[in-house]
């Protein structure tokens, strides 16, 4: 029974021991040392990279009308999904009067050459049926007659397509219409008649009265155009007009940003080096005239080659 004892004693001190030691872990896992128990888990792992740009189609198509004119009706606005054959718009044709004798010119050409082409074409019948022109003749004098028949059908669609706007061929009307080539979606709709020219002019007229758009005043002017510009203008066309107030040129430039202002606009000045290089900047009075915003006339009180000072901006303190 002693024995017994003993050995239930031992083992109630190995226990003892076992749970204190346990203990003692829990109680160095939950104290703030920094150290935290992570448990390894199955999962997957992404290794990304952020890059900035746009998004581009990766193929565009520029359409524009092979006949000059106007256009009369637009099918497709921006933003409309199209399809390879769609109409997108049809044009008028509005012809000069030189192009409009051109086109009478070659057809003219045209004609004559198939009268032509024609009375040697019957000339080779007859010789051919008597023996007298060879069927290689024959043939030359065939194909020139059938060239010149398509030079004059071809000539007779080119005033049709000046003229009309529409070519009668093989009994189908075909409308000077421009059609979409590929199937995507439409992007941009320009119909600019000379977005590439600079056409220039005098300012004549400005309206005594303005008329309010947009919550701005607008004033009517007139602009007469200078004489001999190779442009050729029409009725109706609308245009952007940058219009030149004054210009001056080879005179003395200084940014408007060195300058300063005082006397409520009265006196103008700018800094210039010391005498020394550690000697502060000196302020001297300045005349300006003529400014655009960036850089202004200098009229007097300083010289080409002067040093004027540009001084950092201030910094924004926080309040």
């Amino acid at each position: 029974m002693a024995k017994i004892l003993k050995i239930l004693l031992v083992l109630a001190v190995l226990l003892g021991f076992t749970f204190g030691a346990y203990a003692w872990l829990q109680s160095r896992d939950g104290k703030d040392d920094g150290l935290k128990k992570i448990e390894v888990t199955a999962g997957s792992i992404t290794d990304k990279a952020v890059a900035v740009g746009k998004i581009e189609p990766r193929v565009k198509f520029h359409v524009k009308s092979k006949i000059s004119g106007i256009v009369k009706h637009c099918s497709a606005e921006v933003g409309d999904a199209i399809k390879a054959g769609d109409p997108l718009f049809e044009i008028v044709p509005d012809p000069t009067p030189a192009e409009r004798v051109e086109v009478d010119r070659r057809l003219e050409l045209a004609q004559s050459a198939y009268d032509r082409a024609a009375a040697e074409m019957d000339r080779a019948k007859s010789l051919s049926l008597s023996g007298i022109l060879s069927r290689g003749d024959y043939d030359l004098k065939k194909e020139a007659f059938e060239q010149a028949r398509i030079q004059l059908a071809q000539a007779k669609d080119n005033v049709d397509l000046v003229r009309k706007g529409r070519i009668q061929g093989g009994g189908i009307e075909m409308e000077s219409i421009v059609r979409a080539p590929a199937a995507g979606t439409l992007l941009e709709r320009l119909v600019g008649a000379l977005p590439d020219k600079a056409i220039t002019g005098k300012l004549t007229r400005i309206a005594p009265q303005a008329t309010e758009k947009d919550n701005a005043k607008l004033f009517e002017v007139e602009i007469e155009l200078d004489p001999g510009q190779e442009a050729v203008l029409r009725a109706g066309y609308s245009a952007n007009a940058d219009l030149v107030i004054k210009e001056k040129k080879d005179i003395l430039l200084v940014p408007e940003r060195v300058v300063t202002f005082e006397d409520g606009g009265k006196k103008t000045f700018v800094e210039i080096p010391g005498a020394s290089p550690k000697a502060e900047p000196k302020k001297v009075e300045i005349t300006t005239g003529l400014s655009d915003g960036l850089n202004c006339e200098v009229v007097a009180g300083l010289k080409k080659g002067d040093l004027v000072i540009q001084r950092p901006p201030k910094e924004k303190s926080d309040m």
